[in-house]
Order: C-alpha cells, then structure tokens, then sequence
C-alpha cells in the first residue's frame, strides 16, 4: 500500500541514520588510521616519549625511552582504565612534567640527568607538553634525548679555551677574565690583588739541548710544583711559552705578594725527575706587581712583566715593580727590551763582518764582526738602540754567548772551505768580562767546534781594565794563560797612558776613530797616532786604525806606518757568508788577524 505521511518520515529517518551511520564508520577510520600513523611514528623514533597521569604514574613508554631509562615499553588504549600496577615515573621526568602540568602549557629544558645502568650521568633534553580534557589538566607528555656526548664535547671545547692543553693550568684568556673580575671587584669593595709573572731560566738552552718533550715535561713539571705551593685561591696560569703568571686575589699587601713568590721560587729550584729519567734543577725569574686603582688587566701584567724583566737582568729570583723606578722608563724602550728577550730566544740574532785590510796593500787580512738584531717588524735595528740597554738589563750575556758560539761556528767554517786559520777576536763587555764562568764558556765553545785556542782573540776596553787594574789584569793572565789572544779596545779615549800597556798581556791595539777622523789634518791626532804605533811596534804587537774612510786617511795612516785599518772606504760590514765570499776572491797569502766584535 503507498506509504502514508507518517511512513514515509519513519523511512527518510531510517535513511538518515543509515548514512550518518556510514559517516561515523569512515570517520572512525580515519581516525584509527592516523592514530597508528602516530603510534609507528612514536614508536619508532630515536627521542624517548613518555605520557604520565596527573598522579605521576607512567601511562605510555616508547621503545626508545624505555631503552634509555631501563623501563618495560608500554602502551594505554584510548578509554582504558590505568591497571594497578601502573609505574611511577622517575623523578627526572616527574619533575619536567610537573612543570607542565602547572603551566598547563609547554616546557623546554638541557638540564636533565639521571643515573645511567653503570651509575654513569646521562644528560637529557627535554620538551614537557600538558595534556588537557575538557578544560582540565590531566596529565604531560615528555619527550628526550640523550646529550652526554654533546654536554662532553661542549665541556671539553670550554675547557680547551680556558685551559692549557699541555700542563693543565689555566690559559691566557682564563687568567685575563679572571684579572678583568678581580680588578671590576676592587672598585667596589677596596680589595687588593696581586700578580706574580714567573720565567723559567735559560729554558731555551735546556729545550735545544734535551729535545721539546723534555722541554715539555720541564714545564708541566714546573707548573705542577707552582699550583702545588700557591695555595688554592691563587689561580695559576700559563701565560705562554715558558712564561707562568699567578694571580693572588684579595691579598693584605705586598709582604704577602713577595711571601708567595719566594715559596714558588724555592719549590721550581728543588731537584724535578722529569718522565725520562732526567734530574733538572731550574730556576726562575719572578716580578711582582700590585694592583692599583683604576688599572686594567694589561697594565698589571705589564708591570709584573718589566718587574720580571728586571730581575732576570739583575741575576735575582724576584723583583716588585717599582714606579719610580720602572715607570720612568718610556714604554718603547721597555717594550724594545721584552722584544729583544724574545728576539734572543728565538734566533733574531745575527753577526755581520766588515773587512779589516792591511794599510799597506788594501788586501783583506781580517774583520770586525758586528752584532745584529733582525726584528720581525723593524728589520735591522741599530746596534745603538739594543746594545746599551742589553748591558744594562743582564741580556749582554745570553748575546755575547750566541755571539762567541757563532764566531767559533764560522772560523770552523773558514777552515773547513778555504783551508786558512783566521784568528777571530770577540769584543767583551763589562758583564761578560766580570762573570766567573766565562773561561769555562770560552773553553766549552772552543771543545765543541773543535779549534785551537789560538784562533779567539778578546778584545776588552782600556776604560774596563782601568776601572779595577789589578783584577783586570788577572782576568788577562787567566784568559792568556787558556791560549787565547787579547786587545785594547777604542784605545786613547779613556784615562789609562801607553805606560800601562807593558805591564797587559795584550797582543793588539785598535787606535779610535776620532783620533783617525782628522788625521790628514790634525797635527795632534796624526801625533797621538804615530805614538801609539811606535809603541805598538815596540812591544811586538799590531796596531788597527778604526773607522777609515776616506783616501787622505789612508795615506796618512801608511806615512805613520800603522799595520792594518778597517771603515767604510773599504767595506760596509757583510754577512758571514758574503765574508768568506771575500776571504776566497782575494786567496789570502798570510791571515794575521780578523777581530769580532761582540758589541
């Protein structure tokens, strides 16, 4: 029968729940398919992801973060109700999640570790989401990774840029940052601090002698004993090189500056067994600054830095910067000194030879050897800017060592390639002429080129042997009576009279130039000349004119005799190498003498 009214929407609701009903299926599908795209993908990725309850109680663990923190991997169906047994989340996730929850949002965070199966920290990153239902907190997702290899290397690259990789202590940078934070600190709270700049002593010779590694294990050697005495508030660094510098913060003044450095000091000296079996007994140089006020960190270690400087010159252990003294200096010339330090260190050092010819025939018959300094930066720097002030600071005599090592490695080499002896005559200077070890030096220097005595000659300054007359003249007999040869130097300009010279074992005098600038034309000086060279003839020895250089010299020189001269008329001083150059053209009949100078 046709539908009535009333059937007819019986049907068309049946209709409309069928296809609501349709809906709903694909519906469920769709949402059950991506619900187990997400769970392969939670599943299989590499950061852990864990769901806990609002109690705290574990409610999902993947794979991954139940290989992490050693829990049973475990899943919840949507509408399930928490079995009994449900786990209680560790503590390093409890508390991210506890953070979310109370934030009903979001957290991030680097700083999570827990304790790993070996009892090893494993470092965890970590994202804390809430999760919510019908408005209300119900629990937190969390997910991590492990970082401990990333923490290590970020620790390690921290360490390396703070740390000296070889000893262990701190580095240049850690030393200044801590320096910068002492000094910010003082102007607020008045406190005093203190730096100690530490050199090792001829650390050079013992790195050429023994090779690096044990140059390497001096210095861990030296740093350790160093940390080992300075106390633990002091903070000990390696500046660089062979240099150390100790940083003594909130000190009662200097007594207790020096009171450190002398315990530093006397630690370094005692006997070191380094790692391959060798016993070294070093010594150190040590200079003491104070802070003041308003300095900077460069300007406390500039000031212990020339302290160190001044006490390594002066032969001492330690020194405390003195502004009067020190600071009166103008920072070029002590920046010149700390340079030329260096510049001895590391082989700067050079020896020019300017001919010196026989007046007769202008043939070569020997050479002044010229000291040279080839800074980095300035090239050749004159003699009169570093000379006189290598004197005064004690570097004169790590100089006029290389010089004399040097002098004996050339005439070894003029030897060996042109088959002559040649007499060289190293010039001293005060310090070297005074130090007590210099006859076992000159005898070393000669034992390890394998030369006669005979071919050094010393030249030293009337001014030198007049100032103490009779030790002089037993430092002559003892270096005569050792084989070598000796010479007055820049004689006539000191206060000595050619008496004296009868009673020297000199075998030679060098006439100054300024009695040879005027020769030609000055009766006096052609006199003063002639004199010498007539007393010169008389003893048996030779007589050198300085500082020819022109014609009319000469020629004067050759009326009064006078044996060999030496200037610019001639030549300009040359390189060792251009020297024998020379030596070899010329094929020298007789070589009577050839001087070095060592200033």
């Amino acid at each position: 029968e046709p539908f009535d009214q009333a059937d007819r929407m019986v049907l068309d609701a049946i209709g409309a729940i069928a296809q609501g009903a349709l809906a709903n299926a694909d519906l469920y599908r769709q949402v059950h398919m991506e619900r187990g795209r997400l769970a392969s993908i939670t599943l299989n990725i590499g950061e852990g992801v864990c769901a806990v309850d609002a109690a705290g109680n574990l409610t999902f663990v993947n794979p991954a973060a139940a290989a992490l923190v050693r829990l049973p991997s475990r899943e919840i169906a949507v509408g399930d109700d928490l079995p009994a047994e449900a786990l209680r989340a560790p503590e390093f996730l409890l508390g991210p999640a506890r953070a979310a929850m109370a934030a009903a949002g979001v957290v991030r965070d680097d700083d999570g570790c827990f304790e790993g199966p070996a009892g090893e920290p494993v470092n965890v990153s970590y994202t804390a989401s809430a999760i919510q239902h019908n408005g209300e907190v119900v629990g937190a997702v969390i997910s991590f990774q492990d970082i401990t290899e990333r923490k290590r290397l970020e620790a390690t690259m921290a360490r390396q840029a703070h740390y000296d990789s070889l000893t262990g202590l701190a580095n240049r940078r850690l030393l200044v940052e801590r320096l910068e934070s002492a000094l910010e600190r003082s102007s607020r709270d008045g406190k005093r601090h203190a730096l100690i700049f530490v050199d090792v002593d001829r650390f050079k010779a013992i790195n050429d002698s023994l090779g690096h590694g044990t140059g390497d294990d001096l210095l861990t050697a030296v740093g350790s004993r160093m940390r080992q005495v300075a106390g633990s508030k002091a903070l000990v660094a390696r500046f660089g090189g062979d240099e150390f510098v100790i940083l003594l913060e909130d000190v009662g003044g200097v007594d207790e500056a020096v009171t450190a450095a002398r315990r530093i000091c006397a630690a370094v000296e005692m006997p070191l067994i380094l790692a391959d079996g060798y016993e070294i007994v070093a010594s150190v140089s040590a200079g003491i600054a104070l802070a003041e006020p308003g300095q900077t960190a460069d300007d406390l270690l500039h000031d212990a830095d020339v302290a160190m400087y001044r006490a390594k010159g002066r032969g001492g252990t330690w020194q405390v910067f003195d502004r009067a003294v020190m600071g009166s200096r103008s920072s070029d010339r002590i920046d010149l000194e700390a340079a030329l330090r260096k510049g001895i260190e590391r082989g700067e050092l050079e020896v020019y030879y300017q001919p010196i010819v026989s007046v007769a025939d202008e043939r070569i018959v020997g050479a002044e050897a010229l000291v040279r300094w080839r800074h980095p930066t300035e090239g050749l720097v004159s003699p009169d800017r570093f000379v006189p002030m290598a004197e005064e600071t004690g570097l004169i005599l790590p100089m006029g060592a290389f010089v004399l090592n040097e002098v004996c490695r050339r005439i070894r080499s003029i030897r060996a390639g042109l088959g002559v002896d040649v007499p060289i005559s190293v010039n001293l200077s005060p310090r070297q002429f005074q130090q007590s070890s210099l006859l076992g030096e000159v005898a070393s220097a000669l034992d390890r080129a394998g030369l006669p005595s005979s071919l050094l000659k010393f030249e030293i300054t009337e001014t030198m042997v007049m100032d103490d007359l009779a030790g002089a003249t037993e430092i002559m007999k003892r270096l005569n009576r050792l084989g070598v040869r000796l010479a007055i130097d820049d004689f006539g300009t000191g206060h000595s009279s050619l008496g004296y010279l009868k009673n020297f074992p000199v075998h030679e005098v060098k006439v100054d130039r300024t009695f040879v600038n005027n020769l030609a034309f000055d009766r006096v000086d052609a006199a003063i000349v002639g004199a010498v060279v007539d007393l010169a003839d008389a003893m048996g020895i030779q007589a050198v004119a300085e500082g020819v250089e022109t014609a009319e010299q000469l020629t004067a020189l050759r009326q009064l005799r006078c044996h060999n001269a030496q200037g610019y008329l001639f030549s300009r001083p040359v390189p060792g190498e251009d020297f024998e150059a020379l030596l070899s053209a010329q094929l020298l009949p007789e070589v009577e003498t050839i001087e070095l100078r060592a200033v």
